[in-house]
């Protein structure tokens, strides 16, 4: 019978929730406790019974010292005494503790309750080979191979973790003072420990949580929780309060009318339970090896002054009346900042931690001119980039130049008057790039050779079932709210002071076009775009991101500005080129495809800036980082090195925010020009008063 007090409600309320999510992946910590079911002393039971038996028969047992620590409950220390004094009896005593014993009933329920639970994560510091008997289907790893725990940890598939040693390897058990502190000493087990505390939700059970090195873990992962997530860790007690970091939780169990702790199995009920009836409604899908995984750049602006958008004039065939078109984002200076954004930056965590990074093929001039014409055709030549052709843009076209109202929502194609005589002609893709990339002169044909392999990577976007994309994202209410739209207003008679704003939202509906069709697996927005992209296709919100894993895999750092980086070591991207290549570059890729949050019932399957689901095991991370080390000499140095600010979800409301200000100021000319007043006609068409429809959607509150 579990405790009603509050703790314990709450904490099997957050534990609830954590398996309805399954965002993390379960790890059940098991210690003595179960193996006391099993028919295995406990440790004090066990030290108790040595302890004894030495005092009685070995000269030179400290038993006074010994009989010290024991009441201290300090029993590494105890087996250190029995070790020193007759190492052979001190193994022999053990392997006699934990030979075969018949399994108690509650063991027996505690083994079919793991049965099923899919995929199963067991960390045990048990000596005894119960759990591994029983469990057979679970792969057995031992401390000499824990780095492949991490491994099954993030495939999901089913473990048993023995961290302490098996009895049938007596060498290999943790029980002295002196085992503790080789372990203190391990960096790979160390590491294994922080990587399934940052990145796991663990259950301790029949485990007090004493052993200083887990607390010591535990709380590195409390304070690194912002760049590695930090799970939440519950811990299965009889007892009302324990020593250990505040931040675990508390499950009690009551022991007043079940002695025998089989109350702690109703949490092990209500974790097989759960994920069972998740295992009945979710199918897991694997990425396929050979599938690359692509990263688009919706937006990539160097540094320097860039035109977002542009107005034109035309004259329809009938009628010769001048009609004003509005394309592109329209951003101005004062409206949004983008001193904290690198396109060079996002290049860089691209090529890291992707197979393919594309971008549009209107920006491929300052692709070449950002990384130099010799690593831009490298790249091109590994397959490392790829070019989207977009033959349609949104745009607004208002009945007239210069009116406020009345601007009809669509698409308009880019041609070009090329020869000045009338006459329209409509460039091919490859006719495209070879005109925004000149070879030098003289160098014509050695450049069409490498004209005709990125061309081969031109991805065209398709028309097909996008009609009604805006229209359909201006129906949920939030995107209205957050653009300033009000009710009333139609794509079909779209107010001068919202066009940007609805043209911002048909650049986002066509990003999740493009990564639909190209198959991407992530997209890179800025400037607030990726907060309307959460919005209106409900793309979730992440706490970790790919930037941080290539950060630390290039600078040793997770905040690291890599365009900056770039710019003061030209031979960055070349290593780089050759990190892509590496084992390390390869495994880092694969995990971050498997960890890429995506919301695949949303119409945007692609992860928003490359948010990811969970961390990255630091082991792994750490691998890149060797790997990145070796091809720099000298090394990186860190006075080089500037932190990031990234336009990404972790600023996105206040940039969307900024959106209006703009929206404001023309909305505030129209009622100058078309003197409206408060109560009359909103000029948008509505019927509704003004006050009420365009102005209050505009200076509502988000």
């Amino acid at each position: 019978m579990l405790s009603n007090d509050a703790e314990t409600t709450k904490a099997m309320a957050l534990l609830y929730e954590e398996l309805q999510a399954a965002e993390r992946p379960l790890v059940i910590w098991i210690g003595a406790g179960a193996s006391a079911w099993a028919n295995y002393p406990l440790w004090q039971t066990l030290t108790s019974e040595m302890h004894a038996e030495f005092s009685r028969h070995v000269r030179g047992y400290e038993k006074s010292n010994a009989a010290a620590s024991l009441e201290a409950g300090d029993f590494p220390s105890v087996f250190e005494f029995m070790q020193l004094a007759d190492a052979q009896r001190y193994r022999a005593m053990l392997v006699s503790s934990f030979s075969t014993r018949p399994a108690g009933p509650h063991f027996k329920a505690f083994i079919e309750l793991l049965e099923k639970i899919h995929p199963l994560h067991i960390v045990t510091t048990n000596v005894d080979e119960e759990l591994e008997r029983k469990l057979s289907a679970a792969t057995l790893i031992q401390r000499s191979d824990i780095e492949r725990a991490t491994y099954l940890l993030h495939k999901r598939e089913s473990f048993i973790c023995k961290l302490h040693g098996s009895i049938s390897a007596v060498d290999s058990l943790v029980f002295t003072t002196s085992d503790y502190k080789k372990l203190e000493m391990d960096e790979n087990y160390l590491g294994f420990l922080q990587s399934v505390l940052a990145d796991s939700n663990v259950v301790f059970l029949g485990y007090g949580v004493r052993d200083e090195y887990v607390i010591n873990q535990l709380m590195q992962g409390r304070e690194r929780r912002r760049l590695f997530g930090g799970g939440s860790h519950f811990v299965i007690s009889p007892q009302a309060a324990f020593p250990s970091p505040s931040h675990l939780r508390r499950i009690q169990y009551l022991t007043s009318t079940a002695p025998d702790h089989r109350g702690a199995l109703e949490i092990i009920h209500l974790i097989a339970e759960v994920k069972s009836q998740r295992d009945s409604k979710i199918e897991i899908r694997e990425l396929e090896i050979g599938q690359p995984t692509k990263y688009y750049l919706a937006d990539f602006f160097p540094f320097g002054k860039h035109n977002t958008s542009y107005n034109i004039t035309i004259t329809g065939e009938r009628d010769s009346t001048p009609r004003e078109v509005m394309i592109g984002e329209g951003y101005i200076n004062g409206e949004v900042t983008v001193e904290g954004y690198s396109a060079l930056h996002d290049l860089v965590v691209g090529l890291i931690c992707f197979d393919q990074v594309y971008v549009k093929l209107d920006d491929v001039g300052k692709l070449h001119d950002v990384v130099g014409s010799e690593i831009f055709w490298r790249l091109s030549e590994a397959g490392a980039i790829g070019l989207v052709h977009i033959a349609k843009n949104p745009a607004v076209t208002y009945p007239g130049v210069g009116v406020y109202v009345g601007g009809n929502f669509g698409e308009m194609e880019a041609i070009e008057n090329v020869d000045g005589d009338g006459a329209i002609e409509r460039r091919t893709v490859g006719q495209s790039l070879r005109r925004i990339i000149r070879p030098v002169p003289g160098m014509e044909r050695q450049a069409e050779v490498l004209f005709d392999i990125l061309e081969k990577r031109i991805f065209v976007l398709s028309d097909d079932g996008h009609e009604n994309g805006v229209e359909s994202a201006l129906v949920n209410p939030s995107v209205r709210r957050l653009l300033g739209i009000s009710a009333g207003v139609t794509l079909e008679s779209v107010p001068r002071w919202v066009a940007y704003p609805v043209l911002r939202l048909a650049k986002v509906v066509q990003t999740a076009r493009i990564c639909e069709q190209l198959g991407a697996s992530a997209a890179r927005m800025i400037l607030g775009s990726e907060h309307l992209a959460g919005a209106a296709f409900q793309a979730q919100t992440a706490s970790e991101w790919a930037d941080s894993a290539a950060s630390y895999a290039l600078t040793g750092r997770f905040d690291s500005d890599l365009g900056a980086l770039v710019r003061a070591e030209s031979k960055v991207l070349a290593n780089i080129i050759s990190f892509r290549e590496s084992g390390a570059g390869i495994e880092l890729r694969r995990e971050i495809a498997s960890l890429l949050k995506t919301n695949e019932s949303s119409s945007l399957v692609a992860a928003i800036n490359s948010g990811l689901r969970q961390t990255i095991p630091l082991t792994l991370l750490q691998k890149a980082r060797d790997q990145m080390s070796g091809l720099f000499t000298p090394l990186i140095v860190t006075d080089k090195l500037t932190p990031a600010i990234w336009g990404d979800l972790r600023n996105g409301d206040k940039r969307i925010a900024q959106w209006r200000e703009r929206s404001k100021k023309i909305l505030k000319d129209a009622e100058l020009s078309l003197k409206t007043s408060p109560y009359g006609q909103c000029p948008c068409g509505s019927g509704v008063k003004f006050k009420f429809c365009c102005y209050e959607a505009l200076y509502r509150s988000q």
